[in-house]
């Protein structure tokens, strides 16, 4: 395929970040040496590849009622992929962190109970 051929089908995207988003964004493509062009691609290509459950939490679309069920789901997939790797430790250490900070929030937006007399 020449190139050509190749810069006809593909597409661009004009997207819009907040500067603090962009900030940090850029950052990280600096520090692994990737192209914006690289790095978004890539980003847009894990959200598409999600399944509808994980696409609708990450556009916010998911009730808190159900962040649990995803994130066992992505803790699953992890172990499944990294199964022999060595990376098992990892995923379960990621797993217990992720817990521990869903369940700090759950705690956070709980109403506090005040004694008696207010």
């Amino acid at each position: 395929m020449s190139k050509q051929q190749t810069y006809e089908q593909e597409s661009d995207l004009r997207v819009r970040l907040d500067p603090g988003l962009k900030s940090r964004l850029m950052a990280r493509f600096d520090a692994t040496s990737t192209s914006q062009i690289r790095g978004v691609n890539a980003l847009v290509a894990w959200f598409v590849a999600q399944d509808e459950l994980v696409q609708a939490q990450v556009l916010g679309q998911v009730p808190e009622a159900f962040e649990g069920e995803i994130v066992s789901r992505l803790v699953a997939s992890l172990l499944v992929r990294l199964e022999g790797t060595g990376g098992r430790a990892q995923a379960v250490d990621m797993w217990n962190r992720l817990k521990t900070q869903a369940d700090q929030r759950k705690s956070a937006k709980r109403p506090r109970r005040t004694g008696a007399g207010g």
